[in-house]
């Protein structure tokens, strides 16, 4: 899943192998984690997310993510309901 906001702002759904819980991660960091090849992302809880496999499949969504994507413009909160 990735979302934007009107501003450019994109964000991630990445399943996490530690807690399998879905983050949010903003699509910059999760660039930059891809490139770098170690599997983890800033998620937007604060949490540092190890990447599942990708066949993984979704898992419950992170409340703190939530909490934080939420508070962001409503339009954009209602796509991660």
């Amino acid at each position: 899943m990735v979302a934007s906001t009107s501003v450019g702002a994109a964000f991630v759904q990445v399943m996490c192998a530690e807690d399998d819980r879905a983050h949010l991660v903003a699509f910059r960091l999760y660039e930059e984690g891809v490139l770098s090849g170690r599997g983890r992302y800033a998620a937007i809880c604060g949490r540092t997310v190890l990447a599942a496999a990708m066949a993984t499949a979704p898992g419950r969504r992170c409340p703190l993510c939530r909490a934080s994507f939420d508070s962001r413009p409503p339009d954009l909160a209602a796509r991660y309901q």
